[in-house]
């Protein structure tokens, strides 16, 4: 993506078995070779079993924002753009949401809330699928046999999906995100939901009365608080997260989010009277990255000097997000207020308070000795 890398948040069917599915995988990257490119898996089970449909739209959008904020470090150094299909529309709404009261909790590791301030303002916008906004007129609730709590979000105008709506228009005037809806044109086979239904024909008292067709998400639930909208001919709801039709609207809002960006980068250099490649963070960054390239494993230490507010701490993040994926653990340590005297010691201590497990959970400093740290 020219001088910045873009993150997407992929809310979709889950690429299958053989590789077929992942259509952002694939296609993106073609268009967008430097974008970094992240999908995320839920538990979005419409019924309650035992092993799943048990989670709300709360614990899910808590548990995903942590995650990609926490461990991911999404939305640090670049700007982001969600993308969710139906029910994962809802969840990108319920992701900000939670980004947002994180952003403003009080704790006391000071970089706690900034993480999530830092990812608030790259978030550039968002790009919905078929996304049920406003609910959906089709009678799940008596279709499914034990239905979870993700029900609740699916009722046509609930009181759960207006809030989400109305929390997200908030935020979204607030940081100035843009939204793009795409909607098919074909009504969906009754047959596809059996799927997401029960196990049994029996679900429904009298589904010989169903519609052979029925429009699973209506035109006017997924338009609502819509930028720009578009209707895609040739496709249900379950094709159009592959639709080339899509794929095709979803780069074209990319690329005017790619173009703005550019021209404030530009803006910047101009006012400021900066050399050209001044912002060029990863071009930098690829420097930085090759210093690190070593023929032979070794300990090694790359100072990044210069006055403040250079952009030290901006190109080591940068640096970190690049290469993270090549580590089991990574840790970013600040070490602004550390006493030279006892450094060393202090450092230690920090190291072992901010590096975690990939489930999260903190290590002390005995533990580390004990792996090797």
């Amino acid at each position: 993506m020219c001088s910045y890398r873009t993150q997407f948040l992929r809310s979709l069917d889950p690429p299958k078995a053989d590789g077929t599915g992942n259509w952002l995988d694939t296609w993106l990257t073609e268009c967008f070779p430097r974008a970094r490119i992240l999908s995320v898996a839920y538990d979005a089970s419409l019924r309650t079993s035992f092993c799943s449909g048990r989670v709300d739209m709360y614990l899910l959008g808590e548990s995903l924002v942590q995650s990609l904020v926490d461990l991911a470090g999404v939305g640090q150094t670049c700007p982001v753009v969600l993308v969710g299909h139906c029910l994962g529309g809802m969840v990108v709404k319920k992701i900000v949401h939670f980004a947002e009261s994180s952003a403003n909790e009080e704790r006391s590791c000071r970089s706690f809330s900034f993480a999530y301030r830092t990812f608030l303002k790259h978030l550039k916008g968002a790009f919905f699928l078929s996304t049920p906004h406003l609910g959906t007129d089709v009678p799940i609730q008596s279709m499914v046999r034990q239905g979870g709590p993700l029900l609740e979000n699916l009722k046509l105008l609930g009181a759960e999906s207006a809030r989400m709506n109305a929390e997200f228009a908030k935020l979204r005037s607030r940081y100035k995100w843009r939204t793009f809806g795409v909607f098919p044109a074909n009504q969906s086979a009754t047959t596809k939901l059996l799927p997401y239904l029960a196990d049994t024909a029996d679900t429904y008292s009298d589904w010989e009365s169903v519609p052979q067709y029925i429009s699973i998400v209506e035109e006017a639930s997924a338009r609502a608080d819509m930028d720009d909208f578009s209707v895609i001919s040739g496709v249900d709801h379950f094709t159009i997260s592959r639709s080339s039709a899509s794929i095709a609207r979803l780069i074209s809002f990319l690329g005017k989010i790619k173009k703005e960006e550019e021209e404030y980068a530009a803006q910047l250099q101009r006012s400021f009277g900066l050399h050209t490649n001044i912002l060029d963070l990863d071009h930098r960054a690829d420097k930085v990255i090759k210093a690190l390239q070593l023929e032979k494993p070794e300990t090694l230490r790359l100072a990044l000097v210069g006055i403040d507010g250079i952009g030290k701490s901006t190109l080591a993040k940068q640096v970190v997000n690049v290469i993270r994926h090549q580590f089991e653990y990574i840790c970013y340590v600040e070490l602004e207020g550390v006493d030279r005297s006892r450094k060393s010691k202090q450092l230690e201590g920090l190291v072992a308070q901010n590096l975690c497990y990939p489930n999260g959970r903190r290590i002390g400093m005995d533990e580390g000795k004990h792996l090797g740290l």
